[in-house]
């Protein structure tokens, strides 16, 4: 998920334009696997960076938290984040473009993801009316 973005640091401030992310799968060490869905994010040059906003449909591999049986769990992450050039004196919390120019949309998505996990998932109606 690294993306070259040095064409859009040749326009003015204000330029936007669409990336294209297609299907894959990436494995993240605290989630599991993660599928990709087909998207279309939104990128627009801003005077620090890049900003990113768009929504990627992922799909995750959970246990329900009552059976513990496996489920797939289809999830929208709206990204709405500015991505800093890094010039040695940005703050670590940031996501940053490299020298090279190159966005890593990896790490930013993995965040998104973990927020958007719900904190029980439940698998069927049958545990969702089960109370304990």
């Amino acid at each position: 998920m690294i993306y070259n973005l040095s064409e859009m640091f040749k326009q003015s401030l204000g330029f936007s334009k669409q990336l294209e992310i297609n299907n894959f799968k990436y494995n993240y060490y605290d989630i599991g696997n993660v599928k990709v869905q087909k998207s279309v994010i939104d990128l627009t040059k801003t005077d620090k960076g890049i900003w990113i906003s768009g929504t990627i449909p992922v799909g995750i591999e959970l246990n329900c938290s009552r059976c513990l049986e496996q489920i797939d769990l289809d999830l929208d992450i709206n990204l709405n984040e500015e991505f800093l050039v890094d010039d040695g004196f940005i703050n670590e919390d940031s996501f940053t473009i490299d020298k090279d120019n190159h966005l890593r949309l990896d790490e930013c998505l993995r965040e998104y993801i973990i927020i958007n996990i719900p904190l029980k998932p439940i698998c069927s109606k049958k545990c969702k009316l089960m109370n304990y």
